[in-house]
């Protein structure tokens, strides 16, 4: 539902009415559902699409082993992948042993796969207080107490995870079970709801006359981040528009998002700089008026590209900045040598005066003329004033021979 209500998100979604082993006395050109287009769908239009989704999946019956590398190799691209929880998850829904189990930031518990006795709280993590999936406001102790609020779930899935793996929601009862856990593979962003009851809390909070928006926000901010959305990265960088030349300092402007703001004092973001050859230079940070808003300077002492290195609790994000050299004490005069070596190795020519050059231009334009020979043919009866003229001209004839007695 919450989905397709909203109007950014191009959706197309199968769910499965009838599986391959359901017995049916129905002719098949009698029934009304269609078949999975498995193959169209993994192996033509996979590349076409940011975000996959496998709901509560057993995925066996459809996917092959090619299927399943051909998605792996999407998420390593760049793709986004979920997984949401449930009986037909991990274990006993083959998902063991497959390229799936290896992107996945968690991993199968050795006792058992899925839990129905117990229903089970959830709570936040420390990680979860700061991350933009999970994290709705600034306030710690509000964002605590909205996620304690939640109903309670019927079902979760016994998950642990792995080193790769950042537990956003933890279960809140007994040992803490990973619900919510995060993760990249290659390029990729990796998602795992470990739970098939999360509807209520779109559900429960209604019947609660709460409302449903955290739900839906959370929905919303889980595709975003999937899907890398630069709208939901709580750090913005703002290079200068022209570059830098050397020896002008250069400042790059940081901004944290108002949400975002509590976690950004200095203890928590750090800012540094690397020359072309790799090596850290001096640069200041410095608070501006604004919270959450800061000021990254350096000094370029030659040209090239240089790394700016902005670092967060999140984790680090770079952007290059190029620093050219000054052009006050450049010559103009074209350098000869160098441009005969660009012509040689390009099949060009190097032409030193006008004259060359417009002989140069001459000889091109003879070679490139081309002639052509049109032939057109046409019937005399495709003509009708030409036809007139020759009958025209043909009965003159006959009636001149007859009057010289020639016929």
């Amino acid at each position: 539902i919450a989905l397709k209500n909203d109007p950014t998100i191009d959706l197309l979604s199968f769910v499965i009415l009838r599986t391959p082993t359901n017995m049916i006395n129905v002719p098949l050109q009698e029934q009304s559902l269609i078949p999975f287009p498995v193959e169209t769908l993994f192996t033509k239009e996979l590349k076409n699409f940011d975000l996959v989704i496998f709901d509560n999946f057993f995925f066996p019956p459809y996917l092959n082993p090619n299927h399943l590398e051909g998605l792996k190799k999407f998420i390593k691209g760049g793709g986004g992948f979920a997984v949401i929880g449930g009986p037909n998850f991990f274990g006993e829904g083959g998902y063991i042993g497959t390229p799936i189990e290896e992107i996945l930031p968690v991993r199968f518990s050795a006792t058992e796969g899925y839990r129905r006795d117990l229903p089970s709280g959830v709570k936040l993590s420390r990680l979860g207080t700061i991350h933009p999936v999970t994290r709705f406001s600034s306030d710690e102790n509000s964002l605590q107490s909205l996620w304690q609020e939640m109903p309670r779930l019927d079902g979760i899935n016994l998950l642990e995870p792995k080193s790769s793996g950042s537990v956003l929601l933890e279960s809140a009862d007994g040992t803490p079970k990973p619900i919510l856990t995060v993760g990249s593979y290659g390029k990729g962003r990796v998602l795992v709801l470990g739970t098939d009851y999360s509807w209520k809390w779109y559900m429960g909070m209604l019947a609660q006359r709460k409302g449903n928006w955290a739900y839906l926000r959370f929905m919303e901010r889980m595709v975003r981040w999937l899907t890398r959305d630069p709208s939901l990265d709580p750090i913005q960088i703002t290079l200068p528009q022209k570059g830098g030349e050397i020896g002008q300092e250069i400042g790059v402007k940081i901004q944290i998002k108002e949400e975002d703001s509590s976690s950004g004092s200095k203890g928590v973001i750090s800012f540094s700089v690397f020359n072309p050859e790799g090596i850290k230079g001096v640069s200041q940070l410095k608070a501006m008026g604004h919270q959450g808003e800061y000021l990254g300077s350096f000094l370029p002492e030659k040209g090239g590209i240089y790394k700016v290195r902005v670092e967060t609790l999140e984790g680090p994000l770079e952007e290059s900045v190029v620093v050219a050299e000054g052009i006050e004490g450049l010559d103009g005069v074209p350098n000869h040598d160098h441009l005969k070596m660009i012509a040689g190795t390009t099949g060009g020519k190097v032409l030193s005066s006008g004259k060359d050059l417009l002989k140069e231009v001459e000889i091109y334009a003879e070679k490139s003329k081309e002639h052509f020979v049109e032939e057109r043919r046409f019937p005399l009866w495709g003509t009708p004033y030409l036809l007139v003229l020759i009958l025209t001209f043909l009965g003159t004839e006959w009636y001149v021979r007859r009057r010289g007695g020639m016929v």
